[in-house]
């Protein structure tokens, strides 16, 4: 009768931290689930949407209030596999190089990944950041257009 004592105390330790993340207050909750994934840890995935919610929540006409709370949201979809709608993060997030990435990694068709790296692009042409351009068409084995944008890189430093 005394083998079940570890099984109820561990019993009784789970019990007591869902009642800790219940009680937590819901950004907190998000940064703790957000870290405990991060260190490889198993999340219930009510607990996982949830936190997507509040990293995702401060969204608003002008973006979020912490643009890394969206980035925090869009990893969190990843993990639970919903791909579009962090790749949808990652763009409003400004952060395309992420979104090519799962697009290529999670097998999206070549249509859709084509179409999301004109819109990188033009994003980052957009804002003269002919360094990211490169690295991109570099790692997606565009060469002419990573040599086209050293060529304007190189006009723009002249």
């Amino acid at each position: 009768m005394g083998e079940g004592r570890p099984i109820d105390k561990a019993l009784e330790e789970a019990i007591e931290f869902r009642r800790l993340l219940d009680d937590l207050h819901p950004k907190a909750l998000a940064e703790l689930v957000y870290k405990l994934i991060e260190s490889g840890e198993r999340i219930p995935e009510k607990y996982v949407r949830e936190a997507i919610a509040q990293f995702s929540s401060a969204r608003n006409l002008f973006g979020p209030e912490d643009p890394h709370d969206l980035e925090l949201a869009a990893d969190l979809l990843v993990y639970i596999g919903d791909y579009k709608k962090a790749i949808k993060y990652y763009k409003e997030n400004g952060n395309y190089l992420k979104a090519l990435r799962l697009a290529r990694n999670t097998n999206m068709s070549k249509r859709f990944t084509e179409k999301l790296y004109r819109e990188a692009m033009k994003y980052y042409e957009e804002i003269i950041n002919f360094d990211r351009c490169i690295e991109i068409a570099e790692e997606f084995g565009m060469k002419e257009d990573a040599e086209r944008y050293r060529r304007l890189k190189e006009l723009l430093n002249e």
